[in-house]
């Protein structure tokens, strides 16, 4: 009994130094891993917050490091080969901002990996289903849950230590911080690194604006079909210099990070494909 007293308070205590309204910082690494790689290919990210906003910021100029919006990267291919890509690093970085008092979120991203846009959507319901599976998260003790989102299923990690409904990216709704998140094909992994609260010199965010507006449906529907066109493109050019196309050809596959109901497909036929060619 006494434990449990002793833990409420320190929650209300929790709560009452984080219902200020003053800036807190959570440091992440943002690993979206799509085409399969598996070193070095993490963002630094980060996340401020206040009472009434959020404001998720990665592949950012400033958070990387860089001088110059292009970097060439070796990173380490599943096969076990490197190769050199060159990532472009954006001046204000990729930003998702979620306004907590008109729950809307708006998030500036790369069309087709090249064009930016602002996609508008509702805040999201997360359906977590929280265990009571724990281990032990930097200083903070954390509990595993589990939602589906998008086309993808994930596993989350947070404290009641930290009791703020948010977490990095575009998930919120657990009873504390969100420390970890990874979806069941490793594709999309986010890793805690700290915590900064409060910030001693108070920073101004701001919606993210430039670009065309859109949908969050409009912006996945017209990015599988920029995917098909390049693919049409692809083949005209082929077909331009006498080269045969044939079924043999296989064009890259179609990646992102959200699928609408109707475009799930083509993420089970990516990891089933590559299940049958491990299996060979």
């Amino acid at each position: 009994m006494k434990k449990h007293v002793t833990t409420f308070i320190s929650i209300l205590f929790c709560l009452l130094i984080y219902s200020q309204n003053k800036q807190g910082k959570v440091i992440y690494e943002f690993d979206v891993n799509l085409e399969d790689y598996l070193d070095n290919y993490a963002y630094k990210a980060e996340l401020i917050f206040d009472t009434e906003q959020t404001h998720f910021v990665y592949n950012s100029i400033q958070l990387e490091g860089k001088s110059s919006v292009d970097f060439d990267t070796e990173i380490k291919h599943k096969e076990n080969h490197f190769a050199s890509v060159r990532r472009i690093f954006e001046n204000n970085g990729l930003i998702v901002h979620h306004d907590l008092s008109t729950k809307r979120i708006i998030s500036k991203v790369l069309l087709a990996n090249k064009y930016l846009v602002l996609v508008k959507q509702d805040s999201i319901k997360f359906n977590w289903n929280i265990t009571n599976t724990q281990k032990k998260i930097g200083e903070y003790k954390a509990y595993k849950a589990y939602t589906d989102y998008m086309g993808r299923v994930y596993e989350a990690w947070f404290t009641y230590e930290i009791p703020l409904p948010i977490g990095p990216w575009k998930f919120s709704g657990l009873p504390g911080l969100i420390l970890e998140v990874k979806d069941e094909y490793n594709q999309i992994i986010i890793n805690f690194k700290k915590l900064v609260y409060p910030i001693k010199k108070a920073r101004v965010f701001t919606k993210p604006t430039g670009g065309e507006e859109m949908k969050l449906e409009e912006f996945l529907e017209e990015n599988y079909r920029l995917y098909l066109s390049q693919i049409e493109t692809a083949k005209a050019v082929m077909a331009a210099r006498n080269i045969k196309v044939n079924n043999t050809f296989k064009p890259l596959p179609y990646y992102s990070i959200e699928f609408l109901p109707k475009q799930e497909f083509l993420l089970e036929e990516l990891f089933n494909c590559e299940d049958s060619q491990d299996k060979k």
